[in-house]
């Protein structure tokens, strides 16, 4: 195990993952104790020293990947999520409910039992 200062030992979980390093790449290396290290929170007073340490673009956020062309892909804002998932949402249930109209919709299916019914005399 590496030697770290005190300082630095606060970004350095139990795990050995080092906030303060892209993720990826430790996540990977966790193999079974994945589990447990994902449901296992992060202390506000590391999350405080790491805003203040972090001089990146996102402060007081973990960096991912290591590539510069990947990252900025896993920082968006929530609107941005609305604005796409919104609209398809809405379009999915206006095919869900058209189809369903056009099959008859819950007048169709409550008719269908007595129909058979009627067939099978």
């Amino acid at each position: 195990m590496e030697h770290h200062s005190a300082d630095e030992s606060v970004f350095v979980d139990r795990f050995g993952v080092d906030l303060r390093k892209p993720l990826y790449a430790q996540v990977a290396a966790l193999g079974d104790r994945y589990f447990e290290w994902v449901h296992t929170p992060i202390r506000k007073t590391t999350l405080s020293r790491l805003r203040a340490w972090d001089q990146g673009r996102w402060p007081g956020s973990v960096r991912i990947f290591d590539s510069d062309l990947l990252e900025p892909m896993t920082h968006i804002s929530w609107r941005l999520v609305l604005a796409i998932w919104v609209p398809i949402v809405l379009a999915l249930l206006v095919v869900a409910r058209t189809s369903f109209e056009l099959s008859g919709g819950a007048a169709g299916a409550a008719q269908r039992p007595e129909s058979v019914a009627a067939a099978n005399l």
